[in-house]
């Protein structure tokens, strides 16, 4: 596979350790808060930070990379993407950070897969994060209000700095991000989709009146926070129509 040298990685590695070991939440916080606290120190900082993502970005843009990961699992889809992207000379990756033992059985294979038992499961999670923001420079999400790294780590940043932070930083560094659909209430409105007929799905469906799973405002704004990130997106089937 294809190697590039990476600025950022460099850094981290200086500042954490060759596999990132000592970077945990608890620092990254406090690292933040210092950055925000004295302002002196944030002003001769953000100059340097900003030179090196924009030399990152060039090293992405111009030694370009076939490497992918695919976040989170979609059935099987993510599993036999990954593996027919390898046989095309990538190196391709499945994360799978579903905690729930009930649905593993539809999926068909993994790569890695985000534990949850350790006292120190989020600092785990959070390094994997900057390895694979220097590793790969494709990132493929799947199913709607899953465009993250596992629920956990994704309050974590939301906490720490703001709402998608972590995809924030993936498109600053000039990685691309990749979403593929997973159905009706993903970013269209149950009022449009109850009208694609013959008959309306909507009309039977148990969801129908449960507007913390499906409601025009809900999907409309999943759509919208969908299409800002994405710079390629995937649909098998789908209403286009919102």
């Amino acid at each position: 596979m294809t190697r590039r040298f990476s600025i950022v990685g460099l850094m981290l590695r200086l500042l954490f350790g060759k596999n990132y070991q000592r970077l945990t939440v608890r620092k990254v916080r406090l690292m933040y808060r210092m950055y925000k606290d004295h302002r002196v120190v944030a002003i001769m900082i953000l100059p340097v930070i900003r030179l090196v993502v924009n030399l990152e970005r060039l090293l992405v843009r111009h030694y370009s990379r076939k490497h992918v990961l695919f976040v989170g699992q979609a059935y099987y889809n993510a599993w036999y993407l990954s593996r027919a992207l390898r046989e095309l000379g990538w190196k391709a990756d499945l994360l799978n950070w579903d905690s729930n033992e009930g649905t593993q059985i539809y999926y068909h294979g993994e790569d890695v897969s985000f534990q949850y038992e350790s006292d120190d499961y989020l600092d785990e999670q959070l390094r994997f994060f900057a390895q694979a923001l220097i590793e790969y420079d494709v990132f493929h999400f799947s199913n709607a209000w899953a465009m993250c790294f596992g629920f956990p780590l994704q309050q974590f940043f939301k906490t720490s700095f703001r709402e998608n932070f972590e995809l924030e930083l993936i498109k600053h560094f000039g990685k691309k991000i990749v979403y593929s659909h997973n159905g009706c209430l993903d970013g269209v409105t149950q009022t449009s989709f109850s009208k694609w007929g013959p008959e309306s799905v909507c009309a039977i469906c148990s969801w129908k009146d449960v507007p913390s799973v499906c409601c025009d405002e809900r999907n409309s704004a999943w759509g919208v926070m969908r299409n800002r990130v994405a710079d390629f997106q995937c649909l098998l089937g789908g209403n286009r129509v919102d």
